[in-house]
Formats: C-alpha cells, sequence, structure tokens
C-alpha cells in the first residue's frame, strides 16, 4: 500500500512540474510585452502587447492602408489548460480581405523556438506561417510566411522598434 502511495505522489509531483514548466514558457515571452511601432510606405504599423494573467497575453496590431484608413487585428497567446500548450490566436475584421482564407478568426499552435524566438503555425502544419523574434532588446522582427506558402523565405518581414 506505502508503494502504491509514493508512486500515486510522484506522479502528481511530475505533473505539477509539468504543468510549471508550460507557464514558465509563456513567461519567458516577456520579451513580447510592450509596445512597438514600424514605419511603412502607408504610414506608422503600432503593435501593442499586454499581459492579461499568469498564462494570457493579448495583443493588437494597428496597420495604415492607404486611402482607406486603419485596420486592427487583435492577437491572444496563452496556455490551453486543458493541454498545457501554447497556443495563438488572430482575430481578423469580418471586412478584411484575404487571398488566403474565408475566416476571420485564425487559431495556430505555438512554440517558443528558443528564449527569443516565437514560432507559430497554422492548422497543424509544421512549417511557421509567422513568428515573433526579438533581435536586440529594442527591435521585433515579425515575419509572415503565408498561411498557404511552403517557402522557408517569409513573404513579409517587419522590424518594430520598442516605444515608451
Amino acid at each position: 500500500m506505502k508503494k502504491v502511495l509514493l508512486v500515486f505522489v510522484c506522479s502528481l509531483s511530475l505533473l505539477a512540474c509539468n504543468h510549471h514548466k508550460k507557464i514558465k514558457d509563456i513567461d519567458q515571452l516577456n520579451w513580447l510585452l510592450g509596445n512597438w511601432e514600424a514605419k511603412s510606405d502607408n504610414g506608422v504599423k503600432k503593435l501593442s502587447w499586454h499581459k492579461e494573467n499568469d498564462s494570457l497575453y493579448n495583443g493588437e496590431e494597428i496597420v495604415p492602408i492607404k486611402d482607406k484608413g486603419e485596420l486592427k487585428v487583435r492577437y491572444t497567446l496563452g496556455v490551453n489548460p486543458n493541454t498545457d500548450a501554447l497556443y495563438y490566436k488572430v482575430e481578423r475584421p469580418s471586412n478584411m480581405e484575404s487571398k488566403d482564407l474565408a475566416t476571420k478568426n485564425l487559431d495556430f499552435t505555438a512554440e517558443l523556438k528558443h528564449s527569443h524566438h516565437l514560432s507559430l503555425y497554422y492548422n497543424s502544419q509544421k512549417k511557421e506561417s509567422e513568428a515573433f523574434e526579438l533581435v536586440s532588446d529594442s527591435t521585433l522582427v515579425k515575419k509572415n510566411y503565408g498561411l498557404m506558402n511552403m517557402s522557408d523565405k517569409p513573404m513579409t518581414e517587419t522590424m518594430f522598434h520598442k516605444v515608451p
């Protein structure tokens, strides 16, 4: 009986450690938090991330569109409570035109490649669809590979700089 109890306690300890490890993964993404800007031909793109709680980050990107105003895209990055895996969601306005997608809400799996590189995979593909990478304390690169693009080269790269 003591052996069964010991195995049970050890199993619970391992489960608790595994859950903590995943929460630690999102804490390692603190470099993403804050306000970022990037100059484009149409104006200044703005990207903002804040921590909602211990397992959830929210972000918003404002993209100027020539002669049409601006586009707001909302992001959610969190830890799935059922699987302890990182996830990433994108909410685009319903009037946004897209060649690749007919939907406005996109679900991604997220993986911390190393301490300053977040890879995002759409529809369980093992090819990056998007990525965020911190290249210095004040420079963040957002890469977009396109959801249907099978190339290893990004379609777009936007270099954001940290703003106070």
